[in-house]
């Protein structure tokens, strides 16, 4: 193993996750984790597997979607989409390159 991110015990907090099921990498290297038991989607940084910030939450960024169990995601760098798949039934789609810190922008 080269690097982890999370303790022993599943949690809430803003350093544990709880049951994270599916990562996806970008072309910068940044991983995209879905935190299923959290309701959200962590954007981490490359090479060190720190946690950058909360990309998606259960509360969303607006009325529109509450994120529900997330279970897949996938980033297409070219157009800055994130595609999240959640237990509901939902394909959500967002765009995030504005979010993605400026040197890791593909």
């Amino acid at each position: 193993m080269l690097s982890s991110y999370g303790s022993k015990h599943m949690g809430r907090g803003s350093n544990e996750m709880y049951n994270p099921v599916h990562a996806s990498v970008d072309a910068a290297g940044c991983i995209i984790a879905a935190d299923s038991g959290n309701n959200r989607v962590c954007l981490f940084s490359p090479n060190q597997l720190l946690m950058l910030r909360e990309l998606i939450t259960e509360k969303g960024n607006d009325n529109d979607y509450r994120l529900w169990q997330p279970y897949r995601v996938l980033i297409e760098p070219a157009s800055g989409r994130l595609y999240v798949g959640s237990n509901d039934g939902w394909i959500l789609v967002f765009h995030v390159m504005h979010v993605l810190p400026t040197a890791l922008r593909t």
